[in-house]
């Protein structure tokens, strides 16, 4: 498994900071025919003044089986809600839960009906 993080520098707006991360990671494994696919991105929007920011973003999942077949699941999620902003280390603690819930939430969700 190999993955790729990245968040870009804050953009000023009126008032508010503007944060934008991009997640990936992949798993490719051919000796079993499968290979599958995360990525994510966010933005996140709150106030010079703290408070609670706006996270929103798209999650999409692929998984590719090609033994005696040819499957694929290909889901798609948009995804938003309040962060509480209170400090900077507050806000990067609680938007990095967040995406963790969503994640586990829309993986769960997808993957394991197909490993029943």
């Amino acid at each position: 498994s190999s993955g790729i993080n990245a968040e870009w520098p804050l953009r000023p707006g009126d008032g508010e900071v503007i944060l934008d991360i991009c997640i990936e990671d992949h798993q490719y494994n051919p000796n079993n025919f499968w290979n599958g696919k995360w990525r994510s991105s966010w933005q996140v929007s709150c106030s010079t003044d703290g408070g609670f920011g706006k996270i929103t973003g798209t999650i999409k999942v692929q998984v590719h089986y090609y033994e005696d077949g040819n499957v694929q699941l290909i889901s798609s999620k948009d995804e938003s809600d309040s962060v509480q902003m209170t400090d900077a280390a507050e806000g990067a603690k609680n938007i990095v839960e967040f995406i963790k819930k969503e994640k586990s939430t829309d993986c769960d969700s997808a993957l394991i009906p197909l490993l029943r």
